[in-house]
C-alpha cells in the first residue's frame, strides 16, 4: 500500500511539474507574441507618421509659395498639425518618451511646427486672421537642471484643455528644450528660453507654472 501511495505521489509530483512548466512556457510564448505585436504596431505607426510628416511638409511649402495664401484653409492646416501631435503622443505612450526612434520623429514634427508657425504669421499678416500664438517650452527629462518635467507635463495638460475649449481663440506650438535641431534652438535663442516650463503668449514671456484661471486671464478669456 505504501509503495502504491509513493508511486501515486511521485506521478502527481511529476504531473505538477509538467503543468507548471507548461504554464510558464505558455506565458513566455504569449509575452513574446505580444511584444512582437507591439513592435509591429509601433513600426506601422512610425511609417504612417513619416508619410504624414512628409505630406504636411510639402503641403506647407506649396501653400507658402502660392501668390494668394488666403485661398487656403488655415483651420485644416492647424488640424493636420494637431493630428500629427496626437500621433507623436501615441508613439510616446507605446515606446516611451525617451525612445530614440520616437525622439527622431518628434524632432521632425517640431520642424513642421516651426514651418506652420511661420505660415500662421503670414496668414495673420495677409488674411486678417485673429488668432493668438502661444509657444510652450517643456522638458521630459526628470533630471533636467534647466526645467521641471512634472510641471511641464501638468502645464501641457492645462494648455491642451484650454485649447480644446477655445480652438478659435489661439494656437499652441510646443517645443522640447532638449531638441537637438538648430531650428528649435534658434527659436529658443530668439525668445531667450533658458528653462521649462515656460510659456510665450504673443511675444510676452511667462516663466513659471500657471493654473487654468491664470492662463484664461492671460489670453483674455
Amino acid at each position: 500500500m505504501r509503495k502504491i501511495q509513493r508511486g501515486l505521489s511521485g506521478r502527481i509530483y511529476i504531473i505538477a511539474i509538467i503543468f507548471a512548466v507548461s504554464i510558464f512556457l505558455l506565458g513566455l510564448s504569449v509575452g513574446i507574441i505580444f511584444n512582437n505585436y507591439v513592435q509591429y504596431k509601433f513600426e506601422e505607426d512610425k511609417d504612417l507618421l513619416e508619410v504624414h510628416l512628409t505630406s504636411l511638409n510639402l503641403k506647407d511649402k506649396l501653400i507658402s509659395s502660392s501668390e494668394d495664401i488666403c485661398q487656403f484653409s488655415l483651420d485644416q492646416i492647424l488640424e493636420d498639425k494637431n493630428e500629427l501631435g496626437d500621433k507623436i503622443s501615441v508613439l510616446e505612450n507605446k515606446k516611451g518618451k525617451h525612445n530614440r526612434e520616437v525622439l527622431i520623429q518628434k524632432e521632425f514634427y517640431q520642424l513642421i511646427e516651426i514651418k506652420t508657425l511661420i505660415l500662421l504669421k503670414e496668414f495673420k499678416e495677409k488674411c486678417n486672421i485673429e488668432k493668438d500664438i502661444i509657444l510652450f517650452f517643456y522638458t521630459n527629462d526628470e533630471n533636467d537642471l534647466l526645467g521641471n518635467s512634472y510641471l511641464s507635463e501638468e502645464q501641457g495638460y492645462i494648455l491642451t484643455n484650454l485649447y480644446e475649449l477655445n480652438p478659435d481663440k489661439f494656437v499652441i506650438f510646443s517645443f522640447d528644450i532638449n531638441a537637438e535641431n538648430d531650428a528649435v534652438q534658434t527659436l529658443m535663442n530668439i525668445h531667450d528660453i533658458t528653462k521649462a516650463p515656460l510659456t510665450v503668449i504673443d511675444k510676452e514671456m511667462f516663466d513659471k507654472y500657471r493654473n487654468i484661471g491664470e492662463l484664461k486671464d492671460l489670453v483674455g478669456l
